[in-house]
Protein backbone atom coordinates (compact mmCIF):
# COMPACT_ATOMS: atom_id res chain seq x y z
CA UNK A 1 0.00 0.00 0.00
CA UNK A 2 1.26 3.53 -0.76
CA UNK A 3 2.20 6.33 1.52
CA UNK A 4 -1.03 8.05 0.11
CA UNK A 5 -3.64 5.40 0.53
CA UNK A 6 -2.39 5.09 3.86
CA UNK A 7 -2.97 8.44 4.62
CA UNK A 8 -6.65 8.32 3.22
CA UNK A 9 -7.44 5.15 5.11
CA UNK A 10 -6.96 7.09 8.35
CA UNK A 11 -8.90 10.09 7.82
CA UNK A 12 -6.31 12.18 7.33
CA UNK A 13 -6.37 14.59 4.14
CA UNK A 14 -3.35 15.77 3.04
CA UNK A 15 -3.42 19.56 2.14
CA UNK A 16 -0.98 20.97 -0.29
CA UNK A 17 1.81 23.63 0.46
CA UNK A 18 0.52 27.07 -0.80
CA UNK A 19 2.43 28.88 -3.67
CA UNK A 20 4.02 32.48 -3.71
CA UNK A 21 2.08 34.85 -4.06
CA UNK A 22 3.04 38.29 -4.82
CA UNK A 23 2.33 39.41 -1.03
CA UNK A 24 4.73 36.55 -0.06
CA UNK A 25 7.78 38.20 -2.15
CA UNK A 26 6.56 41.84 -0.97
CA UNK A 27 7.01 40.92 2.55
CA UNK A 28 10.06 39.02 1.71
CA UNK A 29 11.55 41.89 -0.22
CA UNK A 30 10.32 44.48 2.65
CA UNK A 31 12.29 42.40 5.05
CA UNK A 32 15.59 42.05 3.14
CA UNK A 33 15.10 46.11 2.90
CA UNK A 34 14.83 46.99 6.89
CA UNK A 35 17.38 44.96 7.34
CA UNK A 36 20.12 46.61 4.76
CA UNK A 37 18.55 49.88 6.12
CA UNK A 38 19.73 48.59 9.93
CA UNK A 39 22.85 47.50 9.00
CA UNK A 40 23.76 50.74 6.89
CA UNK A 41 22.59 53.29 10.07
CA UNK A 42 24.97 51.20 11.94
CA UNK A 43 28.11 51.64 9.72
CA UNK A 44 27.05 55.44 9.33
CA UNK A 45 26.56 56.15 13.21
CA UNK A 46 29.78 53.92 13.51
CA UNK A 47 32.04 56.28 11.58
CA UNK A 48 31.02 59.21 13.66
CA UNK A 49 32.08 58.03 16.70
CA UNK A 50 31.15 56.15 20.10
CA UNK A 51 28.01 55.44 21.55
CA UNK A 52 25.80 57.13 22.77
CA UNK A 53 25.56 59.41 19.30
CA UNK A 54 22.91 61.75 21.28
CA UNK A 55 25.28 63.11 23.46
CA UNK A 56 27.73 65.68 22.11
CA UNK A 57 30.97 67.01 24.20
CA UNK A 58 30.60 71.15 23.45
CA UNK A 59 31.37 72.80 20.29
CA UNK A 60 28.69 73.87 18.20
CA UNK A 61 25.27 74.88 19.95
CA UNK A 62 22.37 72.76 18.90
CA UNK A 63 20.12 76.30 17.53
CA UNK A 64 21.23 79.39 16.36
CA UNK A 65 21.89 82.35 18.78
CA UNK A 66 21.34 80.22 21.77
CA UNK A 67 24.23 78.82 24.36
CA UNK A 68 23.57 76.72 27.18
CA UNK A 69 23.34 79.33 29.45
CA UNK A 70 20.21 81.05 27.67
CA UNK A 71 16.78 79.48 27.47
CA UNK A 72 14.94 78.04 24.59
CA UNK A 73 12.60 80.65 24.54
CA UNK A 74 15.20 83.69 24.11
CA UNK A 75 16.13 82.63 20.52
CA UNK A 76 12.19 83.41 20.10
CA UNK A 77 11.31 87.12 18.42
CA UNK A 78 10.01 89.63 20.94
CA UNK A 79 6.29 90.34 20.58
CA UNK A 80 4.85 93.10 19.77
CA UNK A 81 4.08 96.18 21.89
CA UNK A 82 0.39 96.42 21.36
CA UNK A 83 0.25 92.33 22.21
CA UNK A 84 -1.35 92.10 18.32
CA UNK A 85 -0.32 88.72 16.58
CA UNK A 86 -1.03 90.16 12.68
CA UNK A 87 0.52 93.08 11.03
Amino acid sequence: MSRRNSVESEGVQAVQKQQLNVYTVMLVIALISICMSILLLYLELRQWGSAPWWKTSGGATSSIGRTESTPWYAALPAPRPDNSLWA
